[in-house]
């Protein structure tokens, strides 16, 4: 298994099989989360499986280098209160030198995919983009 294979198969199993691809102090970012630790990221990731109905990563390119990795993603699912969440974004994944995930950060507009669906938000989340807009 990859460390890709464990967001295009995300599930249960892939994330109990998955602590020999990651460091033990793995650092992982996102618009919502800024943590440090395999169970931690594992944690997010049943987080994931357990909240988001039908999640589904699908990988739409990928660059490797000797110790990076970039992926473009689209991540699809449905959840309770704000419904279907179609959302994009990039990832940067680092490794060590045994080849092991030590930081993996996700770069993706969580104002626009995730923000704007709450109605008490949305108008002020409006308003602050068309203000500084051109």
């Amino acid at each position: 298994m990859k460390y890709i294979d464990i967001f295009k198969n995300i599930n249960p199993k892939i994330i109990n099989e998955c602590d020999h691809l990651l460091c033990s102090n793995i650092h992982f970012k996102d618009p919502f989360n800024d943590f440090i630790g395999k169970s931690n990221f594992k944690k997010m990731l049943s987080k994931i499986v357990n909240e988001v109905k039908n999640p589904q990563f699908i990988i739409l390119d990928q660059t490797i280098s000797k110790n990076n990795q970039y992926f473009h993603w689209k991540f699809n699912g449905s959840v309770k209160y704000l419904g279907n969440l179609n959302i994009t974004g990039m990832s940067y994944v680092k490794y060590d030198k045994n080849k092991k995930v030590c930081e993996h950060i996700d770069y993706w507009d969580s104002s626009e995919y995730f923000l704007e669906k709450i109605p008490v938000l949305k108008w002020q989340i409006s308003y602050l983009k068309n203000r500084f807009s051109v």
